[in-house]
């Protein structure tokens, strides 16, 4: 198992509640930049991540960059907003998302869609990356 320090990457708690397994109690944590997944034992200052990771990646979060994410295709698999403008976003429904506002950006803790006359935000855990870069609706690709 690899360390990774905390302030070395943007971590958020996933569970409510410290979980205690076979006497040893610990918080899980997940990097809303890079997807690292790992365990705080007691108070450190790190998490305990698996050695699948590089050290690299360990040590240095890896920022992507916000043009990265335009373009990408992201499936809702709940939406509890209640404002108008995510009345598109159902359940099983699939987005592709765009250029933020001006101020604002893709990544951290969600990415942004076309809603109903307006982009909206869609938070990290309401949907999922899909790999399929088609959607129905798409204008057909121009071949050269």
């Amino acid at each position: 198992m690899k360390k990774a320090p905390l302030d070395s990457h943007t971590f958020r708690k996933t569970n409510l509640m410290t979980i205690n397994k076979g006497g040893r109690m610990f918080d899980e944590y997940e990097c809303t930049t890079c997807g690292m997944k790992g365990r705080r034992y007691g108070v450190s200052n790190y998490a305990t991540v698996a050695n699948t990771y590089s050290d690299n990646l360990v040590n240095n979060c890896r920022l992507p960059k916000t043009d990265n994410y335009i373009g990408r295709l992201i499936k809702i698999q709940q939406c509890n907003a209640s404002n108008p403008a995510f009345a598109n976003l159902t359940n099983k429904s699939m987005h592709r998302i765009i250029k933020p506002p001006e101020g604002y950006a893709n990544g951290g803790n969600g990415v942004w869609v076309q809603g109903i006359g307006e982009p909206v935000k869609v938070l990290n855990n309401e949907f999922i990356y899909l790999k399929r870069h088609k959607l129905s609706n798409d204008p057909p690709s121009q071949k050269s």
